[in-house]
């Protein structure tokens, strides 16, 4: 895997960068004495418990896979890449499986704003490969 330029921790090092951020939501959540309610998500009536059909951690998990796809260079995806993925997924649904919704929610909204912050940068600053036929 080093001779084609991955790095074996790069799937879980999001998840490793926020691990502070996720220790103070999931102990705030969890033992929040007033029940914070949402709108956001109508089958958890608060924010401070988990998601009983965890739909929430699917999607954080898909989109941390997504993330693993969405590069700043113009390359190709190989079996490296996919594998990345899988284990960043299933890294990110087994942290979150029984965290307060609440958590679940930062990761996914975290993964949305990654993914579109590396697609931006990709479309206005990554130069394309111009191919010119002879």
């Amino acid at each position: 895997m080093r001779e084609h330029g991955v790095k074996p921790l790069s799937s879980v090092s999001l998840l490793l960068v926020q691990s502070p951020v996720f220790f103070v939501l999931y102990r705030l959540f969890r033992y929040l004495d007033h029940p914070a309610m949402t709108v956001l998500i109508p089958w958890v009536p608060y924010l401070t418990v988990a998601d009983p059909f965890h739909v929430v951690l699917i999607v954080a998990g898909v989109l941390m896979a997504l993330g693993t796809f969405v590069t700043y260079s113009q390359t190709h995806v190989g079996n490296a890449q996919i594998m990345s993925a899988i284990v960043g997924c299933t890294v990110t649904m087994i942290v979150l499986w029984g965290a307060p919704i609440a958590v679940a929610l930062y990761y996914t909204t975290s993964g949305v704003w990654g993914i579109l912050e590396r697609f931006i940068y990709k479309k206005l600053f990554v130069p394309r490969k111009i191919v010119t036929s002879v």
